[in-house]
């Protein structure tokens, strides 16, 4: 079997919570090769850090403070558009992770590993939140230690990734559908 990983991030909401985007992992993975590999062979998910909220109405200084566990979540591609694209009204971006697949391979075994375990300690909005975590699955996977500092946001950890050469500097793929398409109607009624 062989897979591709992407790092996958989700632009500014209006919130709080996610006033500094999100950082999530596409993962597309096949029974054959990857490159020329037959749609029924294909599987894809995402999966991202995040906060293991159950309140109708997410807290802040729970949020701050540690009051919520975190845990390893995964979506389908639809499910991951629904709730960016159409719900939230926020752009996804793209990003290649230039990774081997023997590094690909850990990575995914390792999310699997945190995501059963489901004891990854408390989510802190500003130390221990789906950028960090997300460093610390790559760290533990990569050869050679190839990240060097740790971001505390999504956007830092773009930064990182492309300052240390493990993603392309250009997004690859882009999901602006919903929200483009909205936010035009909304301005032709001149609401906003």
């Amino acid at each position: 079997a062989a897979s591709d990983v992407y790092k996958r991030q989700a632009s500014n909401g209006e919130s709080a919570m996610s006033r500094f985007g999100h950082s999530m992992f596409y993962v597309r993975a096949c029974k054959k090769n990857i490159d020329n590999c037959p749609l029924k062979y294909q599987t894809e998910f995402i999966f991202g850090v995040v906060a293991d909220v159950d309140d109708l109405a997410p807290g802040l200084l729970k949020g701050i403070f540690g009051g919520y566990a975190t845990k390893i979540d995964f979506m389908t591609l639809a499910q991951v558009k629904q709730k960016y694209n159409y719900d939230e009204f926020r752009d996804l971006y793209q990003y290649d992770l230039k990774i081997t697949q023997r590094e690909v391979d850990r990575f995914i075994s390792h999310a699997l590993r945190l995501y059963e375990k489901k004891d990854m300690g408390d989510y802190k909005f500003f130390s221990a939140n789906c950028a960090t975590e997300s460093y610390k699955i790559l760290r533990a996977t990569l050869d050679l230690n190839k990240l060097r500092s740790r971001p505390l946001t999504p956007k830092g950890l773009l930064k990182d990734l492309k300052e240390d050469d493990l993603v392309n500097d250009e997004m690859t793929r882009q999901f602006k559908e919903k929200s483009k398409k909205v936010n035009g109607y909304l301005a032709h009624l001149g609401l906003k």
